[in-house]
């Protein structure tokens, strides 16, 4: 197995925190997402580039709206996965089941 993405990991060890996962389930669009994750990155000492922020944010947001994120996705997000579980398997979820054949 290929080694995770160290934002990957940083954002599950932020995600760990209720209030922030609170505040984002709040949140009106991914620009104020994206504001959350940074500023408690920064509380942190870490720094998530918005470019990598805003594809991940497509890759979980591309079978369906709205524009802000389920708990459910964060939690998913914020759980320990395989790099083999890529966010763009994990959207797929929704819309094939989460079988894959032929939608990734």
């Amino acid at each position: 197995m290929g080694e995770k993405d160290p934002q990957m990991n940083d954002l599950q060890t932020l995600l760990q925190d209720e209030r922030l996962v609170a505040n984002i389930e709040k949140a009106r669009d991914t620009d104020e997402v994206t504001s959350l994750i940074s500023k408690a990155g920064e509380r942190e000492g870490l720094r998530f580039d918005p470019s990598w922020l805003d594809g991940l944010y497509v890759d979980i947001k591309v079978a369906r709206k709205p524009v802000t994120f389920t708990r459910e996705e964060l939690q998913m997000l914020a759980s320990r996965m395989n790099t083999m579980d890529s966010a763009p398997k994990l959207c797929h979820t929704d819309s094939c089941g989460g079988g894959h054949a032929g939608c990734c």
